[in-house]
């Protein structure tokens, strides 16, 4: 699934590159430790998943919650403030929506696998 490796590697860009934002324009060397580690997880999930795909995707979606968990109730407590914790949550939700067509998109494309089982013969 090489369109979800793309949304993954496109996210982790996007949160290391808001928690640089977030360090140059306000000092805050928690948002630059935290975009730093949510986008890292989802770049090596996107890497990792090139040959271990449930590896890779369950790496990814660990970053895409931990970001959801800690944004998503900011978002609500401040009043629906649109910058930061609107923008990480809505792009957060978008990926966990996209890891999770992907899944089912995977679980439909399992050749069915023939049983040993032999007919019986009357």
């Amino acid at each position: 699934m090489k369109w979800l490796g793309g949304v993954l590697l496109a996210y982790g860009a996007i949160m290391i590159a808001l928690g640089v934002f977030a360090y140059v324009k306000d000092h805050s060397i928690m948002s630059l430790i935290g975009g730093g580690a949510i986008g890292v997880l989802a770049i090596f999930g996107a890497a990792l998943a090139q040959n271990y795909p449930t590896a890779g995707y369950i790496v990814a979606t660990i970053g895409v919650v931990l970001a959801l968990g800690r944004f998503v109730p900011t978002f609500f407590k401040k009043g629906y403030q649109l910058y930061p914790a609107g923008l990480i949550a809505g792009l957060s939700l978008l990926t966990l929506i996209c890891l999770a067509i992907g899944h089912f998109q995977s679980q439909g494309a399992k050749p069915d696998v023939p049983s040993d089982e032999q007919p019986s013969r009357p």
